[in-house]
């Protein structure tokens, strides 16, 4: 009697055993599931649907994006974390990206690009530096809307350092000179300086001598009002010894 009564004490323990064991299952599963669902919902309302680009001109807003999250998924604060943390590479022509979340799921993307002046031809490839004469990219693309700078002597280049010049103030004529020529949308084929930095602007086959950097502003606004006239000419206009009481300009032809 004692070990029947034993047995079915073991029995009823067994079944007890796996009674808690199943719920102890069931609870694991339920807990797998709630966290599945809750992460998945997580991932959902962090991914990036909408991406706002502001302060770029020389790249497009799906350049931009491309270049930033490409074209999977992402999720907004692992993007955030990457920007703050590791950075986002080094992109040609831009000194700084800002990406900010507006919402789960928009993020801004604030582009600071570099400000380019001109580019020179060294060695069968195009460098373009910035206004302290900084080479800050070489490629063998021409981009639209900088100018080519010749004249300048220089014996070898290296890229994200200055171009070695022998004169300091020549990037500040240069970027002089630049602006006020992009105030009237005028971008010559070429900007040619001489060892005296005397200026002679190439549109074409037409040619501008400005001489030095005296009237520069003056001077521009002056060309800028018959522009359109130098198109198809072949031949030098003078304003080398423009002054602000120069009332007539003159264009020789090329005999």
């Amino acid at each position: 009697m004692k070990a029947r009564a034993k047995r079915l004490e073991d029995q009823k323990q067994n079944r007890r055993r796996k009674k808690r064991k199943n719920r102890k299952g069931l609870w694991l599963l339920g807990a797998l599931a709630l966290l599945f669902a809750g992460t998945t919902a997580f991932l959902g309302i962090f991914r990036v649907q909408e991406v706002t680009v502001e302060g770029n001109e020389r790249y497009t807003d799906e350049e931009i994006r491309q270049m930033m999250i490409g074209d999977g998924y992402v999720n907004t604060l692992l993007l955030l974390l990457k920007s703050k943390y590791e950075g986002l590479g080094s992109l040609p022509f831009i000194s700084d990206v800002e990406i900010t979340a507006q919402s789960p799921g928009h993020i801004r993307i604030r582009v600071y690009e570099k400000q380019i002046v001109g580019y020179v031809e060294y060695l069968g490839t195009n460098l373009y530096f910035d206004k302290d004469g900084i080479v800050v990219e070489s490629t063998s693309e021409l981009l639209e809307g900088i100018p080519q700078i010749s004249g300048l002597n220089f014996s070898e280049v290296t890229l994200y350092e200055k171009l070695p010049v022998e004169k300091e103030e020549t990037f500040r004529v240069i970027l002089n000179l630049t602006q006020a020529l992009d105030k009237y949308g005028m971008t010559p084929d070429d900007i040619r300086l001489s060892d005296n930095l005397e200026i002679t602007l190439v549109f074409g086959e037409a040619r501008v001598l400005f001489g030095t950097s005296d009237y520069l502003e003056e001077k521009v606004t002056r060309l800028a009002s018959f522009i359109d006239s130098l198109e198809g000419q072949k031949g030098v206009l003078h304003m080398e010894n423009f002054t602000e009481d120069t009332q007539n300009i003159v264009f020789k032809e090329d005999g």
